[in-house]
């Protein structure tokens, strides 16, 4: 585990390269004489202008829902990954300890689940010869759920190998459904706001984190996991119905582009 933190320190080296080499056409110039009370009274001018936006203001609520709701189910479903890791005698490293062969299958089948969803987040575009990323984002919002519900079925039968499958489906679809979001802010937030709206995208997930991380949980301890999963599949369904029509109207994108 050291080596693991060790080595971790690669690809942040990497990235601090990455930035740093950036052009400089990049960097945006800040007022110089902007005081405290310049930056609250223009952060609360682009607050409401933001919220004002109905569309714009459905895409935030969406992104930040399905998150939000990914985030807070993702441990969940790591100690089903264990008890299958445990109960499936695999060969290979036969040799190590229970503790150490959990380590080493998790660490491979999320490196696996990064791969894929790289692959996904680089390639989700070309979904837009057949959609719009906003109805795109709304269809993966259904998928999202209908996935919670099949989790309910496989889970109460006991199907691990399903349970893993559709977790691995779901960790791609959100990686996936990221650059939609960001396409469909571009086409109606301003220029100026760009950094205010994925502000405030970061804590709408954090916000729907804290409220429904302690309802799972209580649903999880005193009822059942099956049962959460199914009551979120069908509330992940019922709110898309509310946070649908995502992509800007056309009076929208003439307004973004003036």
């Amino acid at each position: 585990l050291r080596w693991i933190f060790l080595i971790c320190i690669i690809p942040y080296i990497a990235d601090f390269i990455l930035i740093a080499t950036y052009p400089n056409s990049l960097n945006e110039k800040i007022e110089s004489d902007k005081t405290i009370k310049k930056f609250i009274k223009n952060s609360i001018s682009q607050l409401k202008s933001i919220w004002k936006k109905k569309t714009l203001r459905k895409v935030l609520l969406s992104s930040g829902a399905y998150d939000g709701v990914f985030r807070t189910i993702k441990d969940y479903i790591q100690p089903i990954f264990k008890l299958l890791i445990l109960t499936s005698g695999i060969g290979i490293i036969s040799q190590v300890s229970d503790d150490s062969k959990i380590k080493i299958i998790l660490g491979i089948a999320y490196g696996v689940f990064y791969i894929f969803s790289s692959i996904a987040s680089k390639n989700i575009y070309r979904l837009n010869k057949i959609s719009r990323s906003g109805k795109l984002m709304s269809i993966f919002f259904d998928i999202m759920g209908v996935l919670l519900i099949l989790l309910f079925f496989v889970i109460k039968s006991n199907l691990m190998i399903p349970v893993l499958i559709l977790f691995f489906i779901l960790y791609i679809m959100k990686d996936a459904r990221r650059p939609l979001f960001v396409d469909v802010c571009g086409d109606i937030m301003d220029k100026k706001e760009r950094a205010t709206v994925m502000s405030i995208d970061s804590q709408t997930r954090a916000l729907i984190m804290i409220v429904l991380a302690p309802i799972i949980g209580f649903l999880a301890e005193h009822v059942s996991i099956e049962i959460t999963f199914l009551s979120l599949g069908i509330f992940v369904i019922i709110l898309n119905r509310f946070l649908q029509n995502l992509d800007p109207t056309k009076s929208q994108l003439k307004e973004n582009e003036n």
